[in-house]
């Protein structure tokens, strides 16, 4: 499933989940029809962006996956790489955005799921647990007299 912006005639705007634009311009008229609304043509219906957050749902490769850690390897705390789960079934990947769609979606098993979703939970306690320091704290920025 996918985020899709369905754009109505009359300028009305509304976001659903499906499986493709048609999937998505089924939907819409469903949701409509169930508030008792009625509804212009349809003049445009865009995918919006998937949103990667532990727990959202992406459509990658023909498949229906659920985000269930962002790994973080780096020092500038962005995911080099996510561990997903298909949906309804037990089965996992590592998907590397930096290695495209195809390349970058590599089987894992279970243990090492596991390891990587705790690894990942153990940097995301430790990065909100960091304190900031002022600029003044770090020497390059400290007041000279």
């Amino acid at each position: 499933m996918n985020e899709y912006l369905v754009t109505f005639a009359d300028g009305f705007q509304m976001t659903v989940d499906g499986i493709g634009p048609d999937g998505a311009q089924e939907q819409a008229i469903d949701n409509l029809e169930s508030m008792g609304m009625s509804f212009d043509a349809i003049v445009s219906i865009k995918r919006v962006k998937s949103i990667w957050t532990v727990g959202s749902t992406v459509s990658l490769d023909g498949r229906d996956l659920v985000v269930k850690a962002a790994v973080t390897d780096s020092l500038d705390l962005d995911p080099d790489a996510f561990v997903l789960e298909e949906k309804g079934v037990a089965r996992f990947f590592r998907f590397l955005p930096h290695r495209g769609t195809v390349k970058g979606l590599e089987p894992l098993s279970m243990a090492e799921a596991r390891r990587l979703i705790a690894a990942a939970k153990r940097t995301e306690v430790k990065t909100s647990q960091q304190t900031v320091r002022p600029l003044a704290a770090w020497p390059l920025f400290a007041r000279t007299a």
